[in-house]
């Protein structure tokens, strides 16, 4: 806790110097606030978050993050939104909410506790801009000639920030600090194949996230993705072919943290049970913006969620 003008504060301010040492200055659980001085609902939560952390500081700790004047550690949990609430346990990042408010009910304290012995990254499944880690300059290559169902859009890793489109032909150049969405789709009605090999000459570590609209996604289309092994998230959307399943795509991208599998084109969803089977054989994976424990899910309270 802190002392500011003779007031005790129990949210503890800290910058991109600090954050790390604060994740682990004792074994209590840790709630961090990314937040901004002309963020107006980070004003309102200001007194609620002080009232949560003086209620439970016995076992949870509560530090605030400057997202302007920390912008490394901003970019490094990929927070897009203010304010923007994650619980870490030994340093390692648990729960990630951009419903503050809903956040810091008697539910969050349920998920604290449904967290004992969890690790991972888990981050909140309706955002695409997820990933733990920040992202330098890097170059994409793809062929000279520019496909019409292939675009691509740069993230970038700050609150606010517009996406930027970019071009799918020739060499890219991705801006420091941005995720890249790559969107694939058979709206021609010939297949999705011809489009997906467009993607063979780029790295593995390319493509942050990938959304694929075809109704023919079987193994020789996910064969031409597999090279891209650093995907975090993947959605496919409408009916993969029978010949693939929701477990040969799990188990094709190693770090793959959120997977999309549906709607088909009738409607159907992904079972409960083909769910609960995918999480147990990758429990940090999100399927379907389902989170493995239906306590963490709670959480985030987003719509679909």
């Amino acid at each position: 806790m802190t002392q500011v003008s003779g007031t005790q504060r129990f949210v503890i301010e800290v910058d991109d110097d600090s954050f790390d040492a604060a994740l682990v200055a004792d074994d209590r659980s840790v709630v961090v606030e990314f937040t901004a001085t002309w963020c107006g609902p980070c004003k309102r939560l200001a007194p609620v978050l002080e009232q949560f952390a003086e209620k439970h500081a016995d076992s949870v700790r509560v530090i605030a993050v400057d997202a302007d004047a920390s912008p490394v550690t901003t970019a490094r949990f990929g927070v897009t939104s203010l304010p923007t609430l994650m619980l870490f346990r030994g340093g390692e990042p648990l729960l990630f909410s951009t419903r503050a408010e809903e956040a810091l009910s008697a539910d969050f304290m349920a998920a604290i506790a449904a967290t004992d012995g969890e690790t991972g990254w888990s981050p909140a499944a309706a955002d695409p801009a997820f990933h733990p880690v920040s992202r330098g300059e890097r170059t994409l290559v793809f062929p000279d000639k520019a496909v019409a169902d292939v675009t691509l859009t740069y993230i970038p890793f700050r609150p606010n920030a517009e996406r930027i489109t970019a071009e799918t032909r020739g060499e890219q150049r991705v801006p420091a600090g941005c995720m890249t969405l790559l969107q694939v789709g058979d709206f021609d009605g010939t297949g999705v194949l011809p489009e997906l090999a467009h993607l063979g000459g780029l790295a593995p570590d390319a493509i942050d996230s990938l959304v694929v609209v075809a109704s023919d996604f079987g193994r020789q289309a996910l064969e031409r993705v597999r090279h891209l092994s650093g995907l975090r998230k993947l959605t496919l959307l409408r009916a993969p072919e029978p010949s693939v399943s929701v477990f040969d795509v799990a188990a094709a991208f190693s770090e793959l943290r959120s997977l999309g599998f549906g709607p088909t084109a009738d409607g159907v969803r992904l079972d409960d049970e083909s769910i609960a089977r995918v999480q147990a054989a990758h429990p940090a994976l999100i399927v379907n913006n389902r989170w493995r424990s239906s306590r963490l899910r709670h959480v985030d309270l987003r719509a679909g969620a």
